[in-house]
């Protein structure tokens, strides 16, 4: 230069695998595990109103969403793809297509699904990205020496020299956002993200 109802029976509820008859159903105070004491009887009105406070205080959506470390990082993404994407538009690149040509002019010969992860794209996604980049004259593609189903991408003349004048025009964007960090605070920026991505993976793998 980046992360799914359950049925309900006639005859009854199951539970801890044996079936219970209609009249054997739990009751309200049974269901809910944050039974507020409101009385049966009491009216629909009241009963909304303790669910409602009570559903509030379990709730931690009532902080500023803006201040939650994701939508941070992810309110920085998209200030800095928009700023990419229009600076790619001088070259008829989308940001994808950019991030696919770099990743072939700094490692060539890779394949579609090396690319996709590279890109931060799906697999479908990369097989459009690609065709469109070929059908411009950007790359070729070729049958690997390893596995006869697999089409190897590399830059043509074009795409190497665009890419090198793509890339200037977006370095030069994320230079921009680098200066407003001395060296040791930006140091520390690197590590930062660095640990963040380990500790996800590490979730994600485990």
């Amino acid at each position: 230069m980046a992360v799914r109802l359950g049925e309900h029976h006639a005859s009854g509820a199951t539970r801890g695998g044996s079936t219970l008859s209609a009249d054997a159903q739990p009751t309200l105070k049974d269901q809910s595990s944050d039974y507020t004491g409101v009385d049966s009887v009491g009216s629909a009105e009241d009963r909304t109103s303790v669910t409602n406070h009570s559903d509030q205080a379990q709730c931690s959506c009532n902080e500023d969403m803006t201040l939650r470390l994701g939508n941070g990082i992810k309110r920085v993404e998209q200030l800095l793809m928009g700023e990419k994407a229009r600076a790619l538009r001088d070259f008829e690149l989308t940001v994808p297509q950019y991030a696919t040509l770099a990743t072939l002019a700094h490692s060539p010969g890779q394949s579609a699904a090396q690319l996709a992860r590279a890109a931060l794209v799906s697999p479908q996604t990369m097989a459009t990205i690609l065709g469109n980049l070929e059908a411009k004259g950007l790359i070729e593609r070729d049958v690997s020496s390893l596995h006869v189903r697999v089409l190897i991408c590399h830059l043509t003349s074009a795409g190497y020299e665009l890419v090198s004048n793509a890339d200037r025009t977006v370095k030069s964007i994320e230079d921009d956002l680098r200066s407003n960090f001395t060296e040791d605070e930006f140091h520390c920026f690197r590590e930062y993200l660095a640990r963040s991505e380990q500790y996800l993976l590490t979730r994600v793998e485990s």
